[in-house]
């Protein structure tokens, strides 16, 4: 029987998968292309390679270079040899995520084809249980959509994110509801309808606009037991989304109208607004105009609204805002042998030599933890900064002292290229008591400390950096 959304028995299981003759028969037959994209991916591509290395069905696997200069494309061909994948290395020098899938899908063999990113984690039924819903659907089966998980996603977290794409797959079956990321597809149905193609679409949405094609030539499954976890460095999309009023267009006009609805208006509002589908290229969260002290807070919880705020909110015409090299610098740099009020690290665990360190001191509540200095400056509240280099050896120390006795947050970086901001991919970050850091910053009295009067609080803080989907410590 078809598994599609709307009938009791849609979910295929794994377990009643395995028991499928034909299942059983053709699973460690290479049935399966999965095409990665990558451009400048070093920092999430090997926890990806991992995820599809630990598969339970036979694949090729197609990676195209879509002109990387990080050097993770080689680091990728080692682990590929590693992990012992069938893997094929392409390179597609035009830039933009659609020439790089249409390259990769040239070259895929398989019967279906899973599209894939670079920072996404798939686990290891993710191609088990598409094939089930292949196989049990027929060839009215056309494609799959995974339910793509945001990281951490457990509990009631997780059963909500269920919930809400599995619902809206169910009351709009002839719709995209999840990401490129989590499609798969019949690959002679996806060449029959131009699969990836500038041609036809050269905007973003593209994962939208290929499945409305697709579902032309049969219907979409999907399964609780078919999920993925996408990174969370995309936290704000907004300069590539659609408005509001064009994703209500998009449920609300029948499927019938939907080519028009692409191609005769939303095709030219996309044109008016440059989003071609190399706006994606563009990586607000490695390389951010923001202040130090904004771009952490961007990075690290998903703050792009406290930046927007900085901007758009009035300042007190009253208080002189200093440039942004001289904010907080005032008394900020601890002077031997006076005593405190100041808080003094040692920062281990560095990644290398490179840059300088740079210590921050804010107020300690949530709304202030990491706020954009120049509000925090022009509203009267504290904060302090100060940069050392580091030295070739020993154990860098670094300290500031503090305005009053009190407590206060506080937050290290190691500024690897010197520039003064914060680089998601590149930097590294520490915070007193060394707190977990996956997708926000840590509550303000988290990474907060007491002090008193004459007294200087020392304490050591391990530096962490991104590797795969979160910040850890290199050991």
């Amino acid at each position: 029987m078809p598994v599609f959304l709307g009938e009791t028995r849609r979910s295929a299981s794994l377990a009643e998968a395995s028991h499928d003759p034909v299942f059983k028969q053709e699973n460690f037959v290479t049935r399966w292309s999965v095409v990665v994209p990558v451009y400048n991916e070093k920092e999430f591509l090997p926890d990806t390679l991992r995820s599809l290395g630990a598969q339970a069905v036979d694949f090729e696997l197609i990676v195209v270079d879509n002109g990387s200069t990080d050097g993770g494309i080689e680091a990728a061909r080692r682990l590929v040899a590693e992990l012992g994948i069938k893997a094929q290395f392409l390179s597609e020098p035009t830039p933009g995520q659609v020439h790089a899938l249409k390259c990769g899908i040239a070259a895929a063999k398989g019967e279906f084809v899973a599209i894939c990113d670079a920072d996404t984690y798939y686990p290891p039924e993710y191609l088990l249980a598409a094939q089930a819903l292949f196989d049990r659907g027929g060839p009215e089966c056309v494609a799959t959509s995974a339910v793509l998980l945001p990281p951490g996603a457990k509990g009631a977290k997780r059963r909500l994110a269920e919930w809400h794409r599995l619902g809206a797959m169910r009351l709009l079956s002839r719709q995209n509801h999840t990401s490129g990321a989590a499609q798969c597809f019949r690959r002679d149905v996806l060449c029959r309808v131009g699969g990836y193609d500038a041609a036809i679409w050269p905007y973003v949405l593209k994962d939208h606009e290929l499945m409305h094609r697709v579902l032309h030539e049969g219907r979409q499954a999907w399964s609780k037991d078919l999920w993925c976890v996408t990174s969370d460095r995309r936290a704000s999309r907004k300069a590539v989304r659609w408005t509001l009023g064009e994703r209500l267009a998009y449920h609300l006009v029948p499927f019938g109208l939907k080519t028009r609805f692409f191609h005769g208006f939303l095709a030219s509002r996309f044109r008016k607004r440059d989003l071609g589908d190399a706006v994606l290229r563009q990586r607000a969260w490695e390389n951010s105009s923001a202040s130090g002290a904004a771009a952490t807070g961007a990075i690290l919880g998903g703050l792009f609204m406290v930046s927007l705020l900085a901007v758009t909110s009035p300042l007190t015409a009253s208080v002189p805002v200093p440039p942004r090299e001289e904010r907080g610098r005032d008394q900020a740099d601890c002077r031997r042998p006076e005593p405190g009020p100041a808080f003094q690290f040692e920062v281990r665990g560095l990644k290398d030599r490179s840059g300088r360190l740079q210590l921050e001191l804010y107020p300690a509540h949530d709304r202030d933890f990491l706020a954009p200095d120049k509000q925090l400056i022009a509203e009267g509240k504290p904060f302090k900064r100060v940069r050392v280099n580091i030295p070739s050896r020993g154990i860098p120390v670094i300290c500031v002292r503090a305005p009053a006795p009190g407590r206060y947050a506080l937050v290290v970086l190691h500024d690897r290229d010197g520039n003064g901001k914060f680089g998601y991919l590149r930097d590294g970050v520490a915070f007193p008591g060394d707190p977990s850091i996956l997708r926000s910053k840590p509550p303000a009295q988290k990474a907060s400390l007491s002090v008193s009067n004459g007294v200087v609080v020392r304490r050591s803080v391990t530096m962490q950096y991104l590797r795969g989907l979160r910040f850890k410590p290199l050991d």
